[in-house]
């Protein structure tokens, strides 16, 4: 169907936004790079502000925020793409119909926040692999009969497998049990491969584990408990130990669940992880008050 010249107009002036500014600055930028974090920041603030006022949660609380933002980076470009187009022609017929589409995923995508009843499923199972991989280290499941080696050393993999992933995926995470859990998922995976040169007992392995993981939210929630609430990065490398940076190298090699593998860029990535790291030490620091 055709579109008339004043809906093509319409269409066309949406790009004038905050974020939309720092965008066509980049584009003929001498330093790309802070341009990029500039407008990726501005427009991570205009989305958390359209997404707490449709569903009373920020960014953090969506199911997928990053897919999201890029959505989003996309109908920018597209809407500044338009506006330089003949409002009559095939090309801007083509181009407004594929914003038109776009803008219909965003839509979906700013309400799909994650409900409390699957909050509390995500931590309800994490629970309950604790305590069915224990009986499976000591070979004590009820109503089952001996098991090999093979199935008790899952016991304790399953802190690394099930547990703290599951911990992982609630969302929004407070900043102290994310970094608890972000360090439990590297010192876990160190242990488990670890202790079994020292002993064979899976029972004891699993008791190193459940050590490792203590040990974790025990810092986080007392000696690093301020700069988790601070939102402070790790992304400073300025800042970090060797520990740190080997840490955080680790979790981009292993962690499938950072965006990479779905062919998100890290540099894009940092910038939006940073806005929201920050949005949910804010709200942190303001229910300590």
């Amino acid at each position: 169907a055709a579109r008339s010249p004043a809906a093509w107009s319409a269409v066309a002036r949406r790009p004038l936004r905050a974020a939309a500014a720092p965008l066509l600055v980049r584009a003929s930028s001498n330093a790309p790079e802070q341009f990029d974090a500039l407008a990726d920041a501005e427009l991570v603030a205009r989305l958390e502000a359209e997404v707490q006022e449709l569903t009373g949660s920020g960014l953090d609380g969506l199911l997928n925020p990053m897919k999201l933002v890029g959505l989003e980076r996309e109908l920018v470009k597209m809407r500044a793409e338009l506006g330089a187009l003949d409002p009559t022609s095939a090309e801007a017929a083509a181009v407004l119909e594929k914003i038109e589409k776009k803008e219909q995923t965003s839509f979906y995508e700013k309400r799909t926040v994650m409900k409390g009843w699957l909050r509390s499923l995500f931590r309800g199972q994490a629970y309950l692999s604790v305590v069915v991989s224990l009986l499976v280290s000591y070979d004590a499941l009820p109503f089952v009969g001996h098991q090999d080696i093979a199935v008790r050393v899952l016991g304790f993999w399953s802190w690394w497998l099930f547990t703290i992933p599951s911990l992982r995926s609630i969302k929004p995470l407070g900043p102290q049990e994310k970094g608890a859990l972000n360090w439990a998922f590297i010192a876990v995976l160190v242990v488990s491969l670890v202790a079994p040169v020292a002993t064979k007992d899976p029972g004891l392995i699993w008791w190193l584990d459940a050590g490792a993981v203590g040990l974790c939210y025990a810092y986080f929630y007392t000696i690093g408990a301020e700069g988790a609430l601070r939102g402070e990065s790790p992304d400073d490398e300025g800042e970090k130990t060797g520990l740190q940076r080997a840490a955080k190298f680790a979790m981009k090699a292993i962690d499938f669940g950072s965006g990479v593998e779905r062919g998100q860029r890290s540099e894009e990535a940092t910038v939006i992880e940073r806005k929201l790291e920050e949005t949910i030490a804010a709200r942190a620091t303001e229910d300590r008050k």
